[in-house]
């Protein structure tokens, strides 16, 4: 099978789509000719998709730092368990250790009850859940954009092969694209591993306050694990070609 059938018999494959596939008549027009118009709309869309992809990146970061264990010496303050996480509760700790004459007491020193409020809190709920939210809006922007963008990478690398068997561009010319398009979901692969290899890893720290002592991070913990695998998720949806 020659060049010129094989590419009649793509182009027909590509129209058969249907009307509903508008960036394909868009992309070949008339003449045969892809529009130079829908390569701009690709490149536009190409670089929306990079940001949210690299600002999940540094979401997922610091998502990592709001879930890391705070201070180097975690440990039960005044014989009270590290179940407590709040100032206040640490406060009603210090005074009962008073009371029953805890040895080693921090009791009564502003930098003890200071002290005794860090060990008891080792993860601050509230920081996260504000960092959870961020990293979600984006992760929904960037799976909702992603598919479309490898849709229309498809279908731009098929006009340029048409073309390209027509003899109206040249072997360099759709192989600088082909490049273009690889090099650019490369980069969106490795942002994507990066979101979900972090998310996990926040996962993990929040697993290990719990076992710490610190309650109340169930929802904290599931929800990290949900935007790893949304991440891993988009990550196994593009091919590098």
């Amino acid at each position: 099978m020659n060049r010129t059938l094989t590419a009649v018999l793509l182009l027909s494959t590509t129209f058969a789509a249907g009307c509903a596939e508008n960036t394909v008549t868009r992309q070949i027009g008339t003449n045969g000719s892809a529009s130079l118009v829908s390569f701009t709309d690709n490149s536009q869309h190409e670089n929306t998709v990079s940001r949210q992809a690299h600002a999940l990146s540094d979401l997922s970061q610091d998502l990592v730092r709001a879930s890391m264990i705070k201070g180097t010496k975690i440990g039960t303050a005044v014989g009270c368990g590290l179940a407590l996480v709040s100032a206040a509760n640490a406060k009603k700790c210090v005074v009962g250790a008073v009371a029953g004459g805890a040895a080693g007491a921090l009791v009564g020193h502003h930098s003890g009850k200071a002290q005794i409020a860090r060990r008891v809190e080792l993860v601050n709920p509230n920081q996260l859940v504000r960092s959870i939210r961020k990293t979600n809006d984006t992760i929904e922007e960037l799976t909702g954009s992603l598919p479309g963008l490898l849709a229309a990478q498809d279908k731009e690398l098929k006009a340029l092969s048409f073309e390209r068997d027509m003899g109206t561009i040249s072997q360099t010319k759709y192989e600088n694209r082909y490049t273009e398009i690889q090099r650019n979901r490369t980069a969106l692969a490795e942002s994507l591993t990066l979101s979900a290899s972090q998310a996990n890893l926040a996962s993990d720290n929040l697993e290990t306050a719990a076992t710490r002592g610190q309650t109340g991070l169930e929802w904290h913990f599931g929800a990290t694990r949900n935007i790893a695998e949304q991440a891993e998720s988009a990550r196994s949806s593009i091919s590098l070609l």
